[in-house]
């Protein structure tokens, strides 16, 4: 593969195991690779671990909300440590690659320009709200003329021993 000055950019590159016969750690390590890969063939390449890629296990949600993410791109400070690997270039941004549990994503237009009334519903719906639902995680934002709120459904274990069922 050739790459060339331009490409578009990519924000996310999940893996996920899709049956019981791979593990979660082997997606870490497929993860790794990748990142590894994408760093040595294209310069000013840089992205975050997340997951079972990432040494200490943070979530996705957590890594980006360490390095500004939900502030804004420009916020994001791409010159100071906010990469694990990688050039730290503003220019191409920087790149979530990971390893976790399947994750669907549901966005819900909601016809206001109301800001407020978005963050209430997300708030509402979201995991670690009381009353919310296990596995959400929400946020509301401007979009088109209205509010969106976008939701990650995350697979998640109850226990220890529970196996991803995907696919079965």
């Amino acid at each position: 593969m050739e790459f060339t000055q331009d490409w578009g950019a990519v924000d996310l590159i999940p893996i996920h195991p899709l049956s019981t016969a791979v593990s979660l750690e082997k997606c870490g390590n497929i993860a790794n690779d990748i990142a590894c890969q994408l760093v040595d063939k294209i310069d000013g390449f840089s992205c975050f671990l997340f997951g079972s890629a990432d040494e200490e296990k943070k979530s996705l949600v957590d890594r980006r909300k360490e390095i500004g993410w939900f502030r804004g791109h420009s916020s994001v400070d791409y010159e100071s440590g906010t990469s694990d690997l990688g050039s730290k270039c503003k220019r191409f941004g920087i790149t979530g690659i990971g390893a976790s549990y399947y994750v669907m994503n549901c966005n819900v237009t909601i016809k206001t320009q109301d800001l407020a009334v978005g963050r209430r519903i997300a708030k509402a719906i979201r995991g670690t709200s009381p009353g919310g639902l296990k596995g959400v995680q929400a946020m509301a934002f401007p979009h088109r003329g209205n509010i969106e709120v976008a939701c990650n459904v995350e697979s998640y274990q109850t226990t220890a021993e529970a196996k991803c069922k995907v696919g079965q």
